[in-house]
């Protein structure tokens, strides 16, 4: 994931990403480490998205810091089309009820803006670990109440067509955060 403020961005890294391949002192060793590593990739799908901060939901006393969440659950909801207004209805009406119930966990809600399979929302929870994920989202069912989360979820299926999941894990050994500001030398 790459944080960008605008789509220049996008053509900035570009720019950055071309003249650093320029700069390669031995660029047959470069070329082959990246068919290399290409040999590994099945397929790549690539989309930029933007954040919806009104339709995520953020707690005022969080359970856990930004910096200890190293495991991502991702929810991809392939919206019907012509049914995004009810949609962000829908995630309002999560956010307000996570709010009411004090729920001390986050999510970050995403509308992909370039990509295919469009329209397409993408839910983003953190987590310390897969098993405290689980046993997050066992504290929140607690809370709030099974019936009413499966009337929820009955209520944001009826407007998708296509629904995955995906889990991710963070590992800053293999990370670079780049600088805020992308076009900083």
């Amino acid at each position: 994931m790459l944080p960008i403020k605008n789509f220049a961005d996008l053509d900035q890294m570009q720019k950055t990403w071309m003249e650093f391949e320029q700069n390669i002192d031995n660029k047959e060793k470069w070329q082959a480490m990246m068919e290399s590593g290409s040999k590994n990739i099945e397929s790549v799908h690539q989309f930029v998205v933007a954040s919806m901060p009104d339709l995520s939901y953020k707690p005022m006393s969080p359970a856990l810091k930004e910096e200890d969440k190293t495991f991502y659950h991702y929810d991809f909801f392939y919206v019907n089309t012509g049914k995004e207004k009810e949609f962000a209805e829908v995630a309002k009406e999560w956010s307000e009820l996570y709010e009411k119930n004090k729920i001390p966990y986050g999510w970050n809600l995403y509308r992909v803006v370039i990509g295919q399979e469009q329209p397409l929302y993408v839910v983003s929870f953190g987590s310390k670990d897969k098993l405290d994920y689980v046993t997050t989202l066992n504290k929140i069912e607690d809370v709030i109440g099974k019936e009413k989360i499966q009337s929820l979820l009955a209520k944001t299926f009826s407007l998708v067509r296509k629904f995955e999941h995906k889990n991710a894990t963070v590992r800053p050994d293999l990370s670079y955060s780049p600088p805020t500001d992308i076009t900083a030398k």
